[in-house]
């Protein structure tokens, strides 16, 4: 186990919350878990103190927090269980606990965007890839989309490539990578361009806009305010914009 087992666990975890996102109970534990244990430099936590924070930290409508789900991240390999029934990330993990912090709290707020009612004209694939890109996992973004743009045919085909390498450019700058990022933001950016403003749901232009001016930061311009929003257009508006 390293950081790239993390990175994938949390990953494989986070891709099947948001396809469920009323069934995902774990996501508050592994936050709460995260910030409690960030407080001591990820000491073990009790069962007890996990879930009263994890209940503080879920957002109706998900289900409330229980043992069910530190048992699951246990038989996952996130958490391991201490002998005096607290529990504690496991040993492999502990380097890059940082990890952890930074991305349990994103999915949190993905998951609460997806479960809001729908209203967009977007697929409910591109609505899940939307709300994990805004939700700044970029990683898991890259993956989601990774596997539309896998599984599409036709004209569509490029757009969903452009913004797995968006994605990919904005883990690759949260890592330090400069030269990573700035590669994978100007083949985000060709791949974009043929598209009109609005397209599959998406306000490209937008995107596009917010692309620009990271891509002057990674040459060496000023960093902008916000990252990226991948936004997408209400069903009403698909007919008239598309």
């Amino acid at each position: 186990m390293s950081y790239v087992g993390l990175k994938h666990l949390l990953a494989e975890l986070a891709l099947a919350a948001v396809q469920q996102p009323g069934d995902a109970g774990w996501p508050p534990v592994a936050a709460a878990y995260a910030a409690l244990a960030a407080d001591a430099t990820h000491r073990p936590v009790r069962r007890t103190e996990l879930l009263k924070r994890a209940a503080a930290l879920a957002r109706p409508p998900a289900p409330a927090p229980s043992n069910a789900e530190i048992d699951l991240l246990i038989a996952r390999g996130l958490l391991a269980a201490q002998d005096d029934g607290s529990v504690a990330l496991t040993d492999a993990f502990l380097p890059y606990a940082a990890y952890l912090e930074r991305q349990a709290p994103r999915l949190l707020d993905a998951l609460a965007e997806l479960r809001r009612p729908a209203a967009t004209a977007a697929t409910p694939a591109v609505r899940i890839g939307a709300a994990l890109f805004n939700a700044r996992l970029f990683f898991e973004c890259h993956e989601w989309f990774e596997a539309v743009w896998k599984a599409t045919t036709g004209p569509r085909r490029d757009l969903y490539q452009g913004i797995v390498q968006a994605a990919a450019a904005f883990y690759h700058f949260e890592k330090g990578n400069a030269h990573g990022c700035a590669t994978l933001m100007r083949k985000a950016r060709a791949r974009l361009a043929p598209y009109p403003s609005h397209v599959a749901g998406v306000d490209l232009g937008r995107f596009a806009s917010g692309l620009a001016q990271w891509d002057a930061h990674f040459t060496g311009g000023p960093r902008p305010r916000a990252f990226p929003t991948l936004g997408l257009l209400p069903r009403s508006d698909r007919a008239r914009k598309e």
